[in-house]
């Protein structure tokens, strides 16, 4: 190819990788609701000095959140109905978060629970790399599916497996803002 080409085909390409550089870092930033979030939980934990959290989700229907923390490595979450809402309300004022993350994982009804075995305590990722471990939701308590990028296996689309990766994302990063928002509410109050 003649120099003349070279220059021409270069001109031409690097608009469309300074486009296709910024789509991608677009889509990495915006890939998890939840890792900020996530991060903001886990430093509150850390200064509070605090291994497990929960909070009032929705008064009016009984649910709540609550988490477990191992430092540095995971984030267990689980979001449900309690079978008894005065008696979650009760645990939640005295500061017993374990007690009620005990009773959402143990509770009967598994309709409209959702949790998050959230490694790494970093939010939810779409995909892991290399060997690294991956996150996974389940709902209702059955409803499992492993964030390693391998739709395959999981009899999934990739439009199946992003659509609920979005889901289960945006639900939660809901879910920690509620235990971030006891947190923040503790913080002030241990001053």
């Amino acid at each position: 190819m003649s120099l003349r080409v070279l220059t021409l085909v270069s001109v031409a390409l690097v608009p469309l990788l300074v486009f296709v550089a910024s789509l991608t870092a677009a889509v990495r930033s915006q890939e998890s609701q939840s890792s900020l979030k996530a991060t903001a939980v886990a430093k509150l934990l850390d200064t509070l000095k605090l291994d497990a959290v929960a909070a009032i989700e929705d008064q009016q229907t009984g649910r709540f959140a609550a988490a477990l923390y191992y430092p540095g490595t995971q984030l267990l979450v689980v979001s449900a109905v309690h079978p008894q809402p005065d008696v979650a309300a009760q645990r939640l004022a005295e500061r017993k978060y374990r007690d009620v993350y005990l009773d959402l994982q143990g509770s009967a009804t598994r309709k409209g629970r959702l949790f998050v075995l959230d490694l790494e305590a970093d939010g939810l990722k779409r995909t892991r790399e290399g060997g690294a471990a991956f996150d996974q939701t389940y709902i209702d308590g059955a409803n499992q599916i492993s964030y390693d990028g391998d739709w395959k296996t999981q009899k999934m689309t990739p439009a199946q497996y992003d659509e609920r990766f979005q889901r289960d994302d945006k639900r939660y990063a809901e879910i920690l803002a509620a235990l971030e928002h006891e947190l923040t509410r503790q913080a002030g109050t241990a001053r």
